[in-house]
């Protein structure tokens, strides 16, 4: 966990938790729903049992917003023809026009 709150610190990013002592505890995943031929998982974990709220959401979107910048970075830094490659793999799929 230090190592995600010194990487979030790079970013600008300071979470309250980074103040607090952490205690990691091990937890049981209970499944939920799981449709393995549409390949969708949901389910809780035992130390929380409770929905997913919107804050929690804003919370993963914005930390894979840094992780996508960072991955940016270092195509750049990787050349051209790597970035060129890889972009198809890393870039939003198109919407079609009208839409």
């Amino acid at each position: 966990m230090q190592a995600e709150f010194a990487w979030l610190a790079g970013h600008g990013v300071r979470p309250s938790e980074a103040d607090e002592p952490a205690e990691v505890f091990e937890a049981e995943r209970i499944d939920v729903a799981t449709d393995v031929a549409r390949g969708e998982w949901r389910g809780l974990f035992d130390y929380e049992l409770r929905a997913t709220q919107d804050a929690d959401v804003e919370l993963a979107l914005a930390r894979t917003a840094l992780a996508r910048a960072d991955l940016l970075v270092q195509l750049d830094r990787a050349g051209a023809a790597t970035a060129a490659a890889l972009a198809p793999a890393c870039s939003p799929t198109p919407t079609p026009s009208g839409s």
